[in-house]
């Protein structure tokens, strides 16, 4: 199945994909479609896919859930765009969609929730993270590179895993839809229990909804 990951700005300030997202969903057998927001084939590639992963990366402008800007590291505005398209395609399709990082925070975002702009202790680290939902080991370590949580929730959007020692919002999974998301970054921990669970889900929305979707587009 063909998957649409969406791109950041890397080091040489160009669109790319880092290199283990591809290698998560190859080993995993899905085909990675690379979304450029200034690819003249988008609307084509986006069709062809039948799920998303929108990638982690620098922060959402927070004046998509109505503030000013306080300690956020902005991308550029058309990334962020993309984003908001690939999650209201897919929410309003049915369209399986994994959210890494940013990519669950821009899920929470599009769909009406809010960030807290800056939190400490999650920078580059790693810490213990309670599963509240059989998915997930009831504790278990994940890595963590983001300085942003979700502070209001989206409605139709539901907590599956907190932070062991702040209880800031680590994992969230849609009540109707195929949508789920992860704080931390599991491609760079493929191999663990939590990794492996994530991408199980994904498939699993992929075989249930995957072929059928495009139905409704």
């Amino acid at each position: 199945m063909k998957i649409g990951i969406t791109t950041r700005l890397n080091e040489e300030n160009i669109l790319a994909v880092k290199p283990e997202y591809i290698k998560y969903l190859e080993e995993n057998k899905l085909s990675p479609v690379v979304l450029k927001y200034d690819d003249i084939y988008l609307d084509e590639k986006i069709a062809s896919c039948d799920g998303f992963i929108i990638s982690g990366g620098d922060d959402i402008d927070p004046s998509f859930y109505g503030e000013s800007n306080k300690n956020c590291l902005c991308t550029l505005k058309e990334i962020d765009l993309l984003d908001k398209r690939i999650v209201e395609y897919c929410a309003n399709n049915k369209i399986p969609l994994l959210g890494i990082c940013r990519g669950m925070q821009a899920i929470n975002v599009f769909l009406g929730g809010s960030l807290y702009q800056d939190i400490p202790n999650h920078k580059d680290r790693f810490h213990e993270v309670v599963g509240m939902d059989p998915l997930f080991e009831d504790k278990f370590s994940i890595n963590s590179m983001h300085h942003q949580a979700i502070k209001d929730l989206a409605k139709g959007l539901k907590v599956i895993a907190i932070c062991a020692e702040d209880e800031n919002i680590e994992a969230v999974m849609h009540e109707d839809l195929p949508i789920i998301g992860c704080q931390w970054h599991p491609e760079q921990m493929a191999s663990s229990f939590s990794s492996k669970a994530l991408i199980n889900k994904f498939k699993e929305y992929l075989d249930s909804y995957g072929k059928t979707a495009k139905i409704f587009s």
